[in-house]
């Protein structure tokens, strides 16, 4: 198996998993996990389908039907595995008398093996970085990095605001897209504007610019992760809202990475996250800024109200 083929395993099991718990960072659907730093553990007497580990270990020590992926942590068969074993990151220890059918890839670890444990599949273990794999990991890791970090901070934002506000986000971004990606536009013109503004205004400057820039961040945040849901319901209508973001954030971040097309889609999805955040006030109300924008223009000026 390519180390390409880890980057599709791994975001196709995602992908493919719409049933995803809201009340943690981990989804079970059927007899498929997915989780992301906390541990999977398969007992002697227990099966699983797919098994895909962020940041954890896996052990299966009885049967799993499915594949299994781990991305910055171990993995331990004891038992068998009808699919392929993908470890990124980590060490993989085949226990004595384990069954591996499919193919095993060891990237950035080792592949500890038992005498009597038995692999089907092609082996490809590499675990320094002086050959080419070692390169294509090298230069996948930082994506692997701001992919994960961009999932987990879709889901820690959904559990801060709670899903009411995403979903107000979601109908607001359904609703107005092109509104939405106009609103991010000037939200950014803001910005760039404020700081020019803020650029002259001598030791006040430096710390202006640090506060709008942590500012764009915080609605950059919360707006992805009402795009990432928007986009994520598309993908798995049944799915609740967690197992939406979970989806989505990681087909936002997919196409973000792909060369020249991802620049274009930095631009959209970036926008639409600043304009969904802005339109709705950081999900507090879907018209939240058209209200304003209303009650501003009805309301005349104290200065010409008291001249008339």
């Amino acid at each position: 198996m390519k180390i390409f083929d880890v980057l599709l395993v791994l975001c196709g099991l995602f992908l493919l998993s719409p049933c995803l718990h809201a009340t943690d960072v981990s989804a079970d659907q059927g007899n498929d996990m997915v989780h992301i730093g906390k541990a999977i553990n398969v007992g002697p007497n227990e099966a699983l389908g797919d098994a895909v580990c962020i940041g954890c270990s896996i052990h299966i020590a009885g049967h799993g039907s499915g594949d299994l992926v781990a991305v910055g942590g171990s993995a331990q068969v004891d038992g068998t595995l009808q699919g392929d074993a993908v470890v990124v990151g980590g060490n993989l220890r085949l226990g004595p008398g384990s069954i591996v059918h499919g193919d095993v890839t060891v990237v950035g670890g080792k592949l500890q093996r038992d005498p009597t444990a038995k692999i089907d599949g092609e082996v490809s273990n590499s675990s320094g970085l002086g050959n080419t794999r070692g390169l294509a990991l090298l230069l996948l890791a930082p994506f692997l990095f701001m992919l994960v970090v961009g999932v987990v901070l879709s889901v820690l934002c959904t559990a801060v605001l709670g899903e009411r506000r995403i979903e107000i986000m979601v109908d607001a971004l359904r609703k107005h897209t092109g509104l939405g990606w106009l609103a991010g536009l000037g939200v950014l013109a803001g910005f760039v504007v404020l700081n020019a503004v803020f650029h002259w205004a001598g030791s006040l400057g430096p710390l202006a610019f640090i506060g709008l820039s942590l500012a764009m961040v915080a609605l950059a945040i919360i707006g992805y992760t009402g795009v990432s849901a928007w986009i994520g319901h598309g993908l798995a209508p049944a799915a609740g809202l967690m197992g939406a973001v979970i989806a989505g954030a990681i087909l936002v971040g997919v196409l973000q990475a792909i060369p020249v097309l991802g620049l274009f889609a930095i631009l959209v999805f970036g926008l639409l996250a600043l304009g969904g955040a802005a339109l709705t006030g950081l999900g507090s109300n879907p018209e939240w800024l058209a209200q304003r924008l209303s009650n501003r223009v009805a309301t005349p000026p104290a200065s010409a109200a008291g001249g008339r």
